[in-house]
């Protein structure tokens, strides 16, 4: 019994001591109204900040690392979206370079490009590719279609870009939309760009930035994954089918990867050797008075797989003397998009590359 007094004389004397500290409190905020004022201002905000940090081990959810974002729809492009796509309509990979994050810029030098130049080189070689040798440069204008703005201060732009070659040959898409996507500091985190039908896009840019990490001779493909089908075409392989269809040695040749050219080469093919077995076929065919000539080609399907490497199957018609036939060609161009392997049932291509007779 005596513990429960004691507990009871000091309950006693707790709330009498909190009553006079009360009647204190309230004497001092009567006779220093303005000094009291700021005293209790303070120790609110030391209790609040004490709970904000977590001073009372409580969790109010406003430092959880599993942030959303949300997003509004914008009503102009972002900045950085505009300097970064007019630096690339004047093909200046420098001052791409310059806009780029951190990582972006990373995942290029994993893709091989080291820096601006390596990258500037990449955008004049498709140039020369896409006019036959002329390095004229087309003129490109980006109208901002659509975007918007993330709660984290990111961005995400869509513009419509209009491209005009001086060249009559003009082998690449007219209307290309471009995506373009930025951190809170206005840096761009990457860009890519879309033409109709699901095709590669705008082979300038996906020459400049390259979307998967290739080996040290670039042929090695990433994991292998679902594809995408349709019916667009591809100015490389188109080139190639033309060379074919021609007898053009030289055409398909320079179609072919560096590391598809040294792989021949070590089997002593060329486009000297490749043309001299063209030119006997042709003379064998006209000595015995024997029709031998393609008539054309078709593509049956282009297939673009997510590691940047696209598949395009095309079969030519071939008339030897009376007969027609359909041989196929499955060409493999890797992210650079040269062709980097060859499938066929030509039997004069098959000759050509060193391979048995089909």
């Amino acid at each position: 019994m005596m513990i429960f007094r004691v507990i009871g004389r000091l309950t006693v004397r707790f709330f009498a001591g909190l009553r006079g500290a009360i009647s204190g409190i309230l004497r001092s905020i009567i006779h220093h109204p303005i000094s009291s004022f700021f005293s209790l201002l303070v120790l609110g905000l030391v209790i609040a900040s004490w709970i904000f940090f977590d001073g009372f081990g409580f969790d109010f959810g406003s430092k959880s690392d599993a942030a959303v974002l949300t997003a509004q729809p914008a009503t102009q492009s972002n900045g950085k979206s505009d300097e970064f796509l007019n630096a690339y309509g004047k093909l200046d990979a420098a001052a791409m370079w310059n806009l780029m994050a951190e990582d972006f810029r990373r995942t290029q030098q994993e893709n091989g490009i080291a820096n601006a130049q390596e990258m500037q080189k990449r955008i004049d070689d498709k140039i020369k590719e896409l006019n036959g040798g002329n390095n004229t440069k087309p003129k490109t204008t980006f109208l901002w279609n659509n975007g918007r703005t993330n709660s984290d201060g990111s961005a995400f732009d869509v513009f419509v870009g209009d491209i005009t070659w001086a060249v009559p040959a003009d082998k690449m898409p007219k209307s290309i939309l471009y995506g373009i996507t930025s951190d809170k500091s206005g840096k761009v985190k990457s860009a890519f760009s879309q033409v109709s039908r699901s095709d590669a896009g705008d082979p300038i840019l996906t020459a400049a930035f390259p979307t998967k990490k290739t080996s040290a001779d670039g042929t090695k493909a990433a994991e292998a994954a679902y594809a995408d089908a349709n019916a667009a075409r591809n100015a490389v392989a188109d080139e190639f089918m033309a060379g074919m269809t021609n007898f053009d040695a030289k055409r398909i040749w320079n179609t072919l990867s560096p590391n598809y050219q040294k792989e021949l080469s070590g089997k002593n093919v060329s486009a000297d050797s490749i043309q001299k077995i063209f030119d006997r076929l042709k003379k064998t065919a006209q000595d015995s008075n024997t029709k031998l000539l393609y008539q054309g080609y078709t593509l049956r399907q282009t297939v673009n797989y997510p590691n940047g490497n696209t598949v395009n199957d095309y079969f030519a018609a071939l008339q030897i003397k009376d007969q027609v036939q359909l041989p196929d060609y499955v060409l493999l161009l890797d992210v650079s998009g040269k062709i980097a392997a060859i499938t066929t049932t030509d039997p004069y291509l098959s000759q050509g590359l060193g391979r048995a007779q089909q």
